[in-house]
């Protein structure tokens, strides 16, 4: 099965927090949103916004019925 590495970088935190996971190339949205809330340990109760740096893809959510769009920048790796 194809999957991919990536590295979930916490901004702004001191000292970086960071961790390394492989995910399969198939995940959804929903449950690579779901994966990231398990791996960095939080809650997304607040705005948030990920990266995908190679793919130059950017979602962002916005909480209360503002704008539905998320935003994630990723650095990944094909790991298979």
């Amino acid at each position: 099965m194809k999957s991919y590495q990536i590295k979930i970088i916490l901004k702004n935190s001191k000292p970086p927090v960071w961790k390394r996971c492989a995910i399969p190339a198939g995940i959804t949205f929903s449950q690579l949103a779901l994966l990231l809330e398990e791996m960095v340990e939080a809650e997304m109760t607040a705005d948030y916004e990920y990266e995908f740096y190679q793919a130059g893809v950017h979602v962002r959510e916005w909480k209360d019925g503002e704008r539905q769009v998320t935003s994630y920048r990723f650095d990944y790796m094909c790991a298979s």
